[in-house]
């Protein structure tokens, strides 16, 4: 049998060290990338929630200006009511 001396054990134990902790990297960055995907889709989630809650309520407050211009108008029928033809005859005559 061969006998390695002091100098070949210490490279095949730093060999295998390295393999190990070359395992151990690639295992946290495959980690890593996984958890920047997850966040990555759920920041993309936000934002598509956001877009459609800022268009919906865009939507919702012309809605509401519509309706408001709407009851303004009626309510300035209501004030101002049509003529009557006999009483402003009536008027005039006073």
């Amino acid at each position: 049998m061969i006998s390695l001396s002091l100098m070949h054990w210490l490279l095949i134990g730093n060999m295998a060290l390295m393999f190990v902790v070359g395992l151990m990297m690639f295992s946290l960055k495959r980690q890593q990338n996984k958890e920047s995907r997850r966040l990555d889709d759920a920041v993309n989630h936000l934002q598509q929630s956001y877009q459609a809650m800022s268009k919906s309520t865009i939507g919702m407050g012309r809605k509401i200006r519509q309706i408001d211009g709407r009851m303004q108008s009626a309510e300035r029928k209501v004030v101002l009511p049509t003529t009557d033809e006999a009483t402003y005859q009536q008027a005039s005559r006073l």
